[in-house]
Order: structure tokens, then sequence, then C-alpha cells
């Protein structure tokens, strides 16, 4: 039912703020960055946000630098502002402006702490990573993922797994990953 409220969002929404916690790692990265791609494919208009800079190590992924670093936007108001990886509005930093303007926010997480505080509240505590949820949102909504979007998903995938080695790693999370290197990304880099 989350999936779908947030489909409906996507749909009818024109603009979107998008953030993830402070000190981001690959998961918040790269599930930031694959979203964004979707919807900018869709026309939709985007704000991406951070807190803090990206890890020098992820600014190889694909638009990494059009994250705005500590900017919070001139303008507040936005049809959804979408969390990605914060178990509380607070972890991405002071976004009390934007959110209290924001049409529906949406809590993607997958941390058992996470506070239900969006409108909409996708909180999958048994997923490895928010990017396993992101890709099955975008394979609920057949959302043909590209290799600039499969590689930001991977990176998620891999660096919360502790590449593949921690418990929360499952058959699904294998074969989500699986379907990432299907798209034909340099995976190695």
């Amino acid at each position: 039912q989350e999936f779908k409220k947030l489909e409906e969002i996507i749909v009818t929404g024109r603009s979107f703020f998008l953030a993830g916690h402070l000190n981001p790692d690959g998961d918040t990265i790269g599930s930031m960055l694959a979203i964004s791609s979707v919807l900018k494919r869709l026309g939709k208009k985007i704000y991406l946000f951070s807190n803090d800079p990206v890890p020098e190590n992820l600014s190889f992924l694909p638009h990494a630098k059009t994250i705005r670093i500590g900017r919070l936007p001139p303008k507040k108001r936005f049809d959804a502002a979408i969390l990605l990886e914060c178990s509380t509005p607070k972890r991405g930093g002071d976004l009390s402006a934007v959110l209290k303007h924001a049409g529906k926010v949406v809590n993607i997480d997958h941390h058992k702490t996470s506070e239900m505080y969006g409108d909409v509240n996708i909180v999958e505590s048994h997923s490895s990573s928010t990017a396993e949820i992101v890709y099955r949102l975008l394979y609920s909504m057949n959302v043909h993922v590209t290799k600039t979007e499969a590689a930001c998903l991977y990176v998620g995938i891999v660096t919360d797994t502790g590449r593949f080695h921690f418990p929360a790693t499952s058959p699904r999370t294998l074969e989500v990953a699986s379907r990432l290197l299907e798209t034909g990304f340099k995976f190695s880099r």
C-alpha cells in the first residue's frame, strides 16, 4: 500500500526535494541519485540536498556533483520531500522549513529505529539497505532501471551489506544485485 501511495505521489507530483542522512554513505547517496535520475526521466524537477559533503570514494557516482551541499533551497515548497535512510527527520539536518511546506513527506528507510514521521513510510527493517527498497519500488512501478541507476543502487547495497558479508544480506538482496548487474554497468569500479 505504501508503494502505491508513493507511486501516486511520483506520478502526480512535479517538484521533489530529496535528502539523505548526515555524513552520507553509499546507501544514502546511491539511493538518492537513483531516485533522482528516474524522476528526471519522468520530467520532474529535483532538488538534491546533503547537509555534509559526498565522501570522496563516492564522487565517481554519476551526477554526484548535482547534490547541493549544506544549501537548502530558497524555494521551500515542493510537491514532495523524500528522505532516504533518515530514521528521524533530524537525521538529515535541519530540514524543518522544507518539510513544513512539502505537499507530502516520504520516509524510505531500512532501520528498525525509524520513526513513522512521513505521510508515506516505506520502512522495511528486513531489507539490507535503502537501495534494495528503492529497487523494489522501481520494479513495482515497471520502471526500466538504466545502467547509471543500477550502478548507484548497487553501490548502496554493496556498502550497506559490507560487500554481502553482513547478516542483513538475504537471497532477495542477492537477487536484486543480480538484476542490477544484468544492466551491464561496470560493477568492479
